[in-house]
């Protein structure tokens, strides 16, 4: 017998080809295949939050014929009559007959929202294939930004995209990224990214690039081995990087090469294997290079690597912490990126129980993304919906809290995405608390706190008070400022800036790594930081 992530099939049985249809198009695939190895060998987007370990339950295929018998998996995510009707999880779909197959409609409407989305000045659209402008990117675990720039408009910005970052195929965390890569993955997971890049850049011939990223995406992004990441101590092959053309930093075999072999490049150094080159561009986008002598700012990026730092006017002190996906949208049942149709915005009537909410662009929601997670969890706690443990009441405890139904869909917060949020949250605060407690300081020396991450623009500070991610003088000081994606900021600033490298330079010198789980406070504060 052959064993494929725990179903038995005949060694014979591996030798025979199925048909796949899928989208009008027929695909050759071997029995006992799984449907998601299919979806990689293709390049066919999709999710795969937890790199294919059937916890997630992004990976919603229907069998509209052909389907495989059902896994302990399909039962967690799927009714008896969903799992009847043909649905599946990709990553657990063992191919054993012909079948044709469809994917779920809300995610097909994600991935169209967020194929690339794009915003312009017409006004100040040049030909774009003159040569004349400059680039700024930013390289997320979850998504990819670009800023097109002219320099002679005084560094306008004339087109600003993002796309999904596709390595999320391979988990949508660093460290399945890191096992991917290791495993014999890592030309693909350039590929992926590479690709990204060249439809982000589509058609537009540029002088300089500047370019941040964790330190496992820049990895990823030049071809260096990721075996260091991996095991302790953690030890990347650079932090920093020289000059070269920007052909080179996407490989000689990129399609569009002569384009881009006169295009300079600078790629953002980073700290060590876990505080990388994007926060480091963070604090120069906020000017932590110069501090002014007794005040104290502190910048926290909520992303999948919760990478923050406090300074003052003579040392930085960073840590990342493992705050995964969620606020990002992901390992959520009804998660999705901030895109059209996200659910941005909650507010719960207290008496009714019924939730207002707001979309972003007032669409049909189809999911919540990381700023609407935060707010519904702070208002089911604020209405006494789940207690300070995170339990829901009793009547919500099978189905969730309902956002939405109609005819053909429901959106609600199970009690496993208030877990996922929880760990998150915790995650965050217990990682302030030590970050500070290490620095010499208290949250109330603090006099200045950024919130970074593309989803901050969407977060409400004020209505997540409730959720306790923050000390509450941060929010009742008012002191704190949600200020976006500052690792692409910086990498605006630095092609403007003749003293770029000095200052930034400055900063990683003045940086001091911790190791939270070294430290004596942080498991403690983590476990009391799980309440609500």
């Amino acid at each position: 017998m052959y064993k494929l992530n725990g179903v038995k099939l005949p060694i014979a049985a591996m030798k025979e080809h199925m048909k796949l249809l899928y989208n009008g198009k027929t695909y050759n695939i071997s029995r006992g295949t799984l449907l998601s190895e299919l979806f990689k060998r293709e390049n066919m987007d999709i999710p795969m939050v937890c790199a294919g370990m059937g916890r997630c339950g992004k990976c919603k295929v229907r069998f509209v014929s052909g389907a495989p018998r059902a896994t302990s998996a399909d039962s967690s995510f799927f009714s008896e009559d969903e799992i009847k009707s043909g649905w599946r999880l990709a990553c657990r779909a063992v191919i054993t007959e012909d079948a044709e197959i469809e994917t779920d409609l809300s995610a097909a409407k994600e991935d169209k929202a967020f194929s690339i989305k794009e915003e312009s000045r017409e006004d100040k659209c040049e030909d774009l294939s003159s040569g004349n402008f400059v680039a700024a990117i930013d390289i997320g675990t979850t998504t990819i930004a670009a800023a097109i720039i002219s320099p002679k408009d005084g560094n306008d910005i004339i087109k600003k995209a993002v796309t999904m970052n596709h390595q999320r195929s391979y988990g949508a965390d660093v460290i399945s990224r890191i096992k991917a890569a290791n495993e014999g993955n890592a030309d693909v997971l350039r590929k992926l990214v590479t690709d990204d890049l060249k439809g982000l850049l589509k058609n537009v011939a540029l002088k300089e690039v500047v370019i941040a990223g964790n330190t496992t995406m820049l990895h990823l992004l030049v071809g260096d081995s990721c075996e260091g990441l991996g095991i302790s101590p953690y030890k990347p092959v650079r932090l920093s990087y020289p000059e070269m053309s920007f052909s080179e930093v996407l490989g000689v075999t990129f399609e569009e090469k002569d384009i881009y072999d006169e295009t300079e490049c600078r790629i953002m150094p980073g700290i060590s294997a876990f505080v990388g080159a994007d926060i480091v561009s963070g604090m120069y986008a906020l000017d932590f290079y110069k501090i002014p002598e007794g005040k104290t700012y502190m910048l926290i990026d909520l992303g999948t690597n919760g990478e923050m730092a406090v300074a003052d006017s003579k040392k930085i002190t960073v840590c990342s912490t493992a705050a995964g996906p969620v606020f990002e949208g992901g390992g959520i049942s009804c998660g999705m990126a901030g895109v059209s149709g996200a659910i941005e915005h909650v507010k719960i009537d207290k008496e009714k129980k019924t939730a207002d909410y707001r979309t972003i662009e007032n669409t049909e929601p189809l999911g919540i993304c990381g700023s609407g997670v935060l707010e519904l969890v702070s208002e089911l706690r604020r209405c006494d919906i789940v207690d300070e443990t995170g339990l829901l009441a009793d009547e919500y405890f099978e189905e969730g809290f309902i956002l939405y139904k109609d005819e053909k869909k429901t959106i609600s917060f199970p009690q496993n995405d208030i877990r996922a949020l929880q760990l998150a949250k915790a995650a965050i605060r217990s990682g302030i608390d030590t970050l500070l407690s290490e620095h010499g300081i208290t949250s109330a020396d603090v006099d200045k706190v950024y919130i970074a991450g593309g989803f901050s623009e969407h977060l409400d500070i004020d209505m997540i008070k409730a959720l306790k991610m923050l000390p509450e003088g941060f929010i009742n000081k008012n002191i704190t400022e949600c200020v976006g994606n500052t690792s692409l900021k910086g990498c605006i600033k630095a092609l403007g800036d003749c003293d770029y490298q000095k200052k930034i330079t400055d900063i990683a010198a003045r940086s001091s790594e911790i190791s939270l789980a070294g430290t004596d406070t942080f498991g403690e504060s983590f476990i009391s930081a799980m309440n609500l």
